[in-house]
């Protein structure tokens, strides 16, 4: 090697988070309550700060204070002196956010992997080292962060080592006011409430180790002041959203102490060759400066439209003009007349405003484009298959609470969360009323009228002529199979149970059973696919209901291609006869098998309702059934459309204008972070 420890690398580390420790950071870095998404674990775009992970490297897997000192010394760096950990200082702090991390670790395996980039003696002031530090998924070798540090040890020089490289200055322009400024009052607190991300220096909490560093007392820690920053230019310049942040980088000038006023000046520098645009930015403390050589990636960039891009082009943009003429602002519905626009239509030039791309075309209009509705253009294929959490019957029932759920809307998501990655979700609380259980089901939409009527109230007195309408067994089915389109969300309230026993319900998690189909026999879970099946309603004289054409028991989304839907339902199907022998035994076969899932008692959830419970579920994933029962039942509930659902629940968990954004989109990876509420199906 040509410099002492270039390269080496250290032992792998395990590194860890919860939720509560996301919290707690963004807390201590200052962020306020018009960043709920940072600081509200319930919000519906909650997200990890992005510059969370330069205190993994210190945390590691901690939930306890740990002895700083004992833990600094280290290993050794072959070919470098023995370095005091207890005389150390942060010099300058780079991070590269590739992928932004989970907002807890829970059921997966992150570690922290070190190497040095070198080691350089500075002479009586002290040594240098700098390391790069990557954040790691164990599993898949996928990297999320990348940290570039330099720690400086004072007094720790003179050993005959190699200078090191000059640093890069990226200095902010001369004599132009900044675009923004930043102020942060810190208090004799401000570091006791940083250190506990797990970073707990001594020198942060007091006075002694900083006497005897020269510092006089207690100082600030470093990346405090460097997270502060951080966090100042991403609200004023970035509108605190965490995907806008690229990189960010700044050398440590001056120590900050305990009561010092923070103010962060930033200026726009325009757009790299990648698109993003540059940011640089100095901080002053009491004393003077506290940060130099300061430099922002943010990912506020438009996408390139290049004229031979077979896929949108000049056509394309132009037929997607969002400027008002073109695109009304309200209903978003296109005004532009498509077939007036030149075949040839051809972009002239572009310019990059602070909120928008505007581009001329050969026609003479100026296209209007927010960075915002440019960044959900689609930049990659589809992978994957629609994410789902199965319940395996450890721990509780997912649960919301009826008062919670009327009276606060970030509770309705919770609910809406539970129903869309659990399949089903319990309401506890609910007056036993029709009324309350109405009100309880409109809170998601407009409760949708069938043959049955809008919502139900009914006992087991075959009123409509179906199996339900008795007190017999129902094996796990689907709801309204019958339909083009089946309900998809279905709610029960037992109002009332006298006379009798029995009644349990069913619940089968149909995307867990299709999955253990698939593993077990791929050739069955395509004929499942493939061969479609007839269904019917005709108990009554009044309606024989079928829907528009055959549907298959798993359905398959166009333009996602993954399964997002199951019709399963012996009692409905009716007799299919536009079909031969060869595929009348793999359908056969293939359903055999599947109902040997389905009613195997793994895959069985069985629950004794109870007045004052309600039990929704999304009919498009869940099959459902009962045990029989004796006595009388009074039950109530209804259904609610997709459509409905899928609106209130995108409303809720993105905002209108998200979903504006991304009107159409439908070529983003399920599975992947996204802000596209497309990918909820």
């Amino acid at each position: 090697m040509s410099e002492p420890g270039a390269g080496h690398e250290f032992a792998p580390k395990e590194v860890s988070w919860q939720k509560r420790d996301v919290l707690l950071f963004a807390n201590s870095i200052g962020c306020t309550a018009d960043e709920l998404h940072f600081l509200y674990e319930l919000h519906p775009r909650f997200a990890v700060y992005p510059t969370y992970p330069v205190i993994l490297p210190f945390k590691l897997t901690d939930q306890e204070v740990i002895d700083f000192y004992a833990r600094a010394g280290g290993a050794p760096i072959p070919g470098a002196p023995k370095l005091d950990y207890r005389r150390v200082v942060d010099g300058q702090r780079r991070i590269v956010v590739l992928k932004p991390l989970p907002t807890s670790s829970a059921g997966r395996k992150f570690e922290l992997r070190n190497k040095v980039i070198g080691l350089y003696d500075k002479g009586k002031a002290g040594t240098v080292l700098e390391t790069e530090q990557s954040i790691v998924d164990q599993t898949t070798g996928e990297i999320y962060t990348k940290i570039f540090s330099s720690s400086f040890f004072v007094g720790q020089g003179g050993w005959g080592g190699p200078k090191g490289p000059s640093t890069v200055n990226y200095p902010p322009p001369e004599g132009k006011t900044p675009d923004a400024t930043h102020v942060i009052q810190t208090t004799p607190e401000t570091a006791l409430l940083y250190r506990l991300n797990g970073d707990y220096n001594p020198l942060h909490a007091t006075p002694e180790p900083g006497s005897k560093m020269g510092f006089g007392g207690t100082i600030i820690h470093g990346l405090f002041s460097w997270n502060s920053a951080a966090h100042g230019v991403l609200k004023e310049m970035g509108q605190s959203d965490p995907d806008r942040l690229r990189e960010f980088q700044a050398r440590f000038a001056s120590p900050v102490k305990p009561g010092d006023k923070l103010t962060t000046e930033i200026w726009r520098m325009g757009r790299l060759e990648g698109g993003d645009e540059e940011i640089r930015f100095v901080v002053r403390n009491d004393q003077g400066k506290a940060f130099s050589n300061t430099l922002c990636g943010d990912q506020s960039s438009a996408r390139k439209f290049g004229t031979t891009d077979a896929n949108i082009g000049p056509m394309w943009l132009r037929d997607n003009c969002q400027c008002k003429t073109c695109c009304d602002p309200q209903t978003r519905q296109r005004e532009v007349d498509t077939f007036k626009i030149p075949e040839d239509i051809k972009v002239q030039h572009t310019k990059h405003e602070p909120e928008s791309l505007q581009v001329e075309f050969s026609d003479g209009h100026t296209g209007v484009y927010s960075y915002s509705w440019l960044k959900s253009i689609p930049v990659k294929g589809l992978e994957g298959a629609k994410p789902f959490h199965s319940y395996t019957g450890k721990g509780p029932y997912p649960t919301a609470f009826f008062k919670d759920v009327m009276n606060d809307d970030m509770a309705l998501l919770h609910w809406l969360d539970n129903i869309y990655i659990y399949g089903f979700c319990f309401v506890v609380g609910v007056p036993v009323s029709l009324e309350a259980t109405e009100k309880l089901l409109e809170r998601i939409a407009f409760v949708r009228r069938t043959h049955y009527g809008g919502f139900w109230d009914f006992t087991a007195d075959m009123s409509f002529g179906d199996s339900a309408y008795t007190n017999r067994a129902l094996d796990a089915h689907t709801d309204t199979t019958y339909f083009t389109e089946p309900a998809r969300l279905q709610l029960f309230h037992l109002l009332s149970h006298t006379g009798g026993k029995g009644g349990d319900s069913l619940l089968v998690d149909g995307f867990r059973a299709a999955e253990a189909l698939r593993t077990k026999a791929k050739a069955q879970y395509a004929a499942l696919q493939r061969y479609s099946q007839p269904a019917h309603a005709s108990g009554n004289e009044n309606f024989c209901i079928q829907p528009i054409h055959e549907f298959p028991v798993f359905e398959v989304h166009p333009q996602l291609d993954v399964m997002y839907r199951i019709r399963w339902n012996n009692y409905d199907r009716a007799t299919k006869t536009n079909w031969g022998l060869k595929s009348v035994k793999q359908w056969y076969s293939a359903a055999r098998n599947w109902n040997a899932i389905i009613t195997s008692p793994q895959h069985q959830i069985w629950t004794k309702l109870e007045p004052g419970t309600a039990l929704i579920f999304d009919n498009w994933r869940m099959l459902h059934g009962r045990s029989d029962f004796t006595g009388k039942r009074r039950m109530c509930g209804g259904y609610i459309n997709n459509d409905d659902f899928l609106s209130r629940y995108r409303l809720l968990k993105y905002g209108r204008e998200r979903i504006l954004d991304n009107l159409g989109n439908w070529n983003l990876s399920l599975g992947s972070k996204t802000d596209n509420p497309n990918m909820l199906i």
